[in-house]
């Protein structure tokens, strides 16, 4: 199918700097044919891909529909987080799904654990920061946001977003929620995003209808941060503090108290963040 190319590009002249900008064909080139991206939109500007792509599926786009921009001005994270993707500098991309099992931590992890898959085939090694973050040097380099709509008691769609800082200028300055980093900054170079976005969508693919397996439990499981440390997880009922232990069976993030009991943190949990400097080797093993 052709690819839909947005050139409604409003942006300052001084915003469009020497990036390489995404092209529709290029993309449409890598991708195979018969494959998820059947209806590819590239946009040269937008809010929020997230936005567009529940757009697109509230009026009938099917499943594996992908929308991607060069530059998001309204992005947006898990909490309401913001997330400003400046011209050329990342990857903001969305994908529509259309499940009939009712797993929203399962799609999270799948969107972290493609990425993560991506990043290793650059020769990164990356860890996912339980739920929906992927750390780099034990920064975040990249994060992610699934959202869905019900009609009665059936999911209608689920737009899984993704966001991956790749160049230097893509790291968001002023106070952050938690250490930002790019790839450019810790690789040392800025891999060709087509080819991230090509990498990232075979992932997904490759492992959406996986989902529910134990397979995919245990690789998205072996890619956490932290495991074996003591972590804090903010929860709707206070702060859970203990040692991670890994993944429960449908993501839950399982945490050995000091007393020696084990709690299940789930979808009500806002964040978890490392206690006692385990920050610095979120990014070993």
């Amino acid at each position: 199918m052709p690819v839909r190319r947005r050139t409604d590009d409003t942006r300052p002249a001084a915003l469009r700097y020497n990036a390489a900008m995404l092209s529709g064909q290029g993309l449409r080139a890598r991708l195979p044919a018969g494959g998820w991206a059947a209806e590819l939109y590239v946009v040269a500007s937008t809010g929020s891909t997230n936005t567009m792509a529940a757009d697109l599926a509230r009026a009938g786009a099917p499943e594996g529909t992908l929308v991607v921009a060069d530059h998001q001005s309204a992005g947006r994270g898990r909490g309401g987080t913001r997330w400003h993707t400046p011209p050329g500098t990342a990857i903001a991309m969305s994908v529509v799904l259309r499940p009939v099992a009712i797993r929203p931590l399962r799609w999270t992890g799948l969107g972290a654990l493609a990425v993560v898959e991506a990043l290793r085939r650059e020769g990164l090694t990356s860890r996912i920061k339980w739920p929906n973050d992927v750390l780099l040097d034990g920064r975040k380099v990249a994060g992610v946001l699934t959202e869905s709509a019900w009609d009665g008691g059936r999911i209608d769609y689920v737009v899984l977003g993704i966001g991956v800082n790749v160049l230097r200028a893509s790291v968001p300055g002023g106070e952050l929620d938690f250490p930002a980093t790019s790839i450019e900054a810790v690789g040392g170079f800025a891999p060709d995003r087509e080819r991230l976005i090509e990498a990232i969508l075979g992932a997904l693919e490759y492992w959406y209808p996986k989902l529910a397996g134990e397979g995919f439990l245990r690789s998205w499981e072996s890619a956490q941060a932290f495991l074996g440390e003591r972590v804090s997880v903010e929860t709707g009922e206070g702060l859970v503090e203990g040692r991670l232990l890994g993944l429960g069976p449908e993501g839950e993030a399982r945490v050995e108290l000091a007393s020696g009991a084990v709690t299940v943190c789930g979808m009500e949990a806002r964040r978890l963040r490392p206690i006692d400097g385990n920050r610095s080797r979120a990014a070993a093993g």
